[in-house]
């Protein structure tokens, strides 16, 4: 959901900024190396806040941990997540409603 939230948003930044492609393509590459997919959850204190704060990083090392150890190792921290993603897809769907035609007369 925080997938489909994120691209409501972005769509309608490309409406008005063309170069959101560029920018957000070069912002997926960096979140792809911060978040633990390819590699295990860091355990020094630092890399272990910024972690809890990086709700697709949670999302997918804890389906990880489901398919692999048949456990989710941090379950709170999977819950906030998802309670958050979809409190944001709420969120921007409202806001892509509200401003699409907006945006469609301004294209």
């Amino acid at each position: 959901l925080i997938t489909i939230a994120l691209g409501f948003l972005f769509s309608l930044l490309n409406g008005l900024i063309r170069d959101t492609a560029n920018i957000l393509s070069l912002g997926l590459t960096f979140l792809l190396f911060l978040s633990p997919i390819f590699y295990p959850m860091p355990s020094s204190k630092a890399f272990i806040l910024m972690n809890k704060f990086n709700a697709p990083g949670i999302l997918v090392t804890s389906i990880r941990d489901l398919l692999l150890a048949g456990n989710i190792s941090h379950p709170v921290l999977f819950t906030v997540a998802c309670a958050f993603s979809i409190l944001v897809f709420m969120a921007s769907w409202t806001i892509f409603h509200l401003v699409e035609p907006i945006i469609a007369e301004k294209i």
